[in-house]
């Protein structure tokens, strides 16, 4: 079962969701979007384990306290806690009471990719996991492009059955969706926004493939592989 949301509700995906669309440029969007996105999540799986991915974290934050701390200014605590990797989800999480486990991670380009993994793995011991991918655009100090979006899923175990009944009941949960790893094939090459910040946030390319793309699998290359997600079907046309 998937069920996706992002930013503003519409209608529903598989059980429910939202459509996706991108946060306000404006200090701190980021945090109120990423709220937007899990707030109506977690009110649907309140004890559900949550992982969150973000390639920068909130940079302008760290950025702000790294400059004060270059300028022997005094440091805010709180904004420093606030400025560590997962802060903006473990800030929310304590506002949401959420009392499940919290992964935060990031993987450079491939932060959707490792977020899934690490969802599947919490599939394992839980019924239902919470996945959340949240990108703020860098400040203008670090030369990069971007733009501040937050997009999530709420995960579902599907229990694969022999039995054709079974299975079908299971696939009326909604559409699933697998990843894995192969080889590099002929012709196939690093992706270039590995060398230089430039192009289409990936994770971006993902969430279209996912809610807006009739294809079954989907490839990214990483350095040394490529990574292939496979589904039953787009969550939204």
């Amino acid at each position: 079962m998937l069920a996706l949301c992002a930013s503003r509700r519409r209608r529903a995906l598989g059980k429910s969701g939202c459509d996706p669309c991108h946060a306000p440029q404006a200090p701190h969007a980021s945090r109120a979007a990423l709220a937007e996105v899990l707030g109506p999540l977690a009110a649907k799986a309140p004890d559900a384990p949550w992982v969150y991915a973000s390639r920068w974290g909130d940079a302008a934050l760290a950025t702000e306290l790294l400059t004060q701390a270059a300028r022997d200014e005094p440091l805010s605590p709180a904004k420093f806690a606030a400025s560590v990797h997962n802060g903006p989800a473990s800030l929310l999480s304590i506002a949401l009471g959420h009392k499940g486990a919290l992964t935060a991670l990031a993987n450079g380009l491939w932060g959707a990719e490792a977020a899934f993994e690490s969802a599947v793995s919490e599939l394992l011991q839980h019924e239902t996991v919470i996945l959340t991918v949240a990108e703020a655009k860098p400040p203008v100090d670090f030369d990069a492009p971007g733009v501040t979006h937050v997009w999530g899923l709420l995960l579902g175990r599907q229990n694969e059955s022999a039995d054709p009944q079974a299975w079908a009941k299971e696939k009326q949960k909604g559409p699933y969706c697998a990843i894995t790893t192969r080889p590099f094939e002929s012709g196939e090459a690093p992706d270039p926004r590995l060398a230089e910040l430039a192009g289409t946030p990936a994770d971006l390319e993902v969430l279209s493939w996912l809610i807006a793309s009739d294809a079954p699998f989907f490839t990214h290359l990483d350095r040394h592989a490529a990574w292939v997600w496979a589904k039953s079907g787009a969550l939204a046309r």
